[in-house]
């Protein structure tokens, strides 16, 4: 049983220990025997108390809600978001898009597919460098599209087993190339421009070598060229800019031996050459039918003629060194 307060000044430790008391049990229970008009004060100083802590637990949810609601509206209110990793989720909870920053501080965006899989992926790494990926059904990558390093973009192209098939690149200064593989990842046919303008077409065999070219000199002359399995070229057919068209048959060392040609003014020819480069025999047939022969030496000075005339006579001319006539019948 409480004691008769001898003032209605409370000490501050009895106020505390009251409101506990109360929070925690309620109304406070007295006896019917004690004082009334203490009963009475107890009463009200419990209805009160009770009240007070009624009032602060609600200002304070109230202060609390505040609070978040302006956090919240500060929030919604900035242009940035920071964070490491977003996800998005369809109405099953399944992941279809993520964008997060890699271990090496890289930013991928990936795309998946309706079963999960990775479809397409944006990244930001240094290798093979910044670029699109695309991946078939299986979850396997057919298609990159990048920058290099040193700022060269690329297109790669891959079979189901990750080999290239296919690729297109661009250097620093702005000449293109196109290669397409084999099984093995071997480089087998290459379209490309160089610095001095001209253009070509390389057909490579397993090993990598140019065995066909065809393409276009800076001269604007088309070529054709058969390379051996060594490197070597063995024949080429183009047309010069005088007009001429010409094809060259070149030894092991590579080395002109033979060509045959016909002039802007319609003459067929061939040319026979010695491994120095020097033409030791020439045939050739002018535009009105003529047939000739010529034999030349080292020097290149026709030592012997044969042709025929336009009236079908034969005729035949022998020179010397200076090129002075030696023979000639009729």
């Amino acid at each position: 049983m409480l004691r008769t307060p001898t003032s209605h000044c409370w000490r501050p430790k009895w106020i505390v220990f009251i409101l506990l008391y109360l929070f925690v049990f309620g109304p406070l229970q007295v006896s019917a025997n004690d004082n009334p008009q203490m009963l009475r004060e107890l009463r009200e100083q419990n209805v009160r108390l009770q009240h007070q802590l009624y009032l602060c637990f609600l200002f304070s949810g109230a202060a609390v809600a505040l609070a978040g609601l302006l956090l919240l509206v500060w929030w919604l209110r900035q242009d940035t978001v920071t964070a490491r990793r977003f996800v998005l989720r369809n109405e099953r909870k399944e992941p279809r898009a993520t964008l997060s920053v890699a271990r090496d501080g890289a930013a991928e965006l990936e795309l998946m597919d309706a079963r999960g899989r990775q479809a397409m992926a944006l990244v930001t790494s240094m290798e093979p460098g910044p670029g699109m990926r695309i991946n078939d059904h299986s979850g396997c990558e057919r298609l990159r599209l990048a920058v290099g390093p040193e700022g060269v973009p690329f297109v790669e192209l891959y079979d189901q087993k990750g080999r290239t098939r296919s690729s297109h690149t661009m250097s620093e200064e702005g000449h293109g190339s196109f290669g397409l593989y084999d099984e093995q990842g071997q480089a087998r046919i290459g379209i490309g421009s160089r610095p001095d303008g001209s253009h070509s077409v390389h057909f490579l065999d397993k090993t990598g070598g140019s065995r066909l070219r065809i393409g276009v000199t800076k001269e604007e002359v088309p070529e054709l060229e058969l390379v051996g399995a060594d490197g070597i070229m063995r024949a080429c057919l183009k047309t010069r800019i005088d007009g001429m068209a010409l094809l060259e048959l070149c030894d092991q060392e590579g080395h002109v031996r033979a060509v045959h040609g016909v002039v802007s003014d319609g003459t067929s020819l061939i040319g026979l050459l010695d491994p120095e480069q020097r033409i030791r025999s020439g045939f050739g047939v002018s535009r009105g039918g003529q047939p000739k022969l010529n034999l030349y030496d080292t020097d290149g000075n026709t030592r012997a003629s044969i042709q025929l005339a336009a009236d079908g006579n034969p005729s035949i001319q022998l020179n010397d060194g200076s090129n002075n006539l030696l023979f000639e019948a009729p």
